[in-house]
């Protein structure tokens, strides 16, 4: 189930078009949230451990069905 996953969204990555990186500053600004804006916003969705994510900011446009692999989807 987790590799249909995966492979629908290569297939929606390969279809849209590639969105440029944030800035380190816009990458700092996100840092800055406080930890209860944070929490509420992650009611009800997947944390992955960011430790592990070789792209966690998405500054180098590395595909989340790439990163999601090296996390240990499979």
């Amino acid at each position: 189930m987790i590799t249909h996953f995966i492979n629908n969204l290569k297939t929606l990555e390969e279809s849209t078009r590639p969105t440029q990186p944030i800035s380190l500053k816009e990458a700092q600004q996100l840092n800055a949230i406080s930890d209860s804006n944070v929490v509420r916003s992650l009611e009800g969705k997947i944390v992955l451990d960011p430790r592990k994510d070789p792209d966690p900011y998405g500054l180098h446009n590395i595909p989340l069905s790439v990163r999601l692999q090296y996390m240990g989807w499979n």
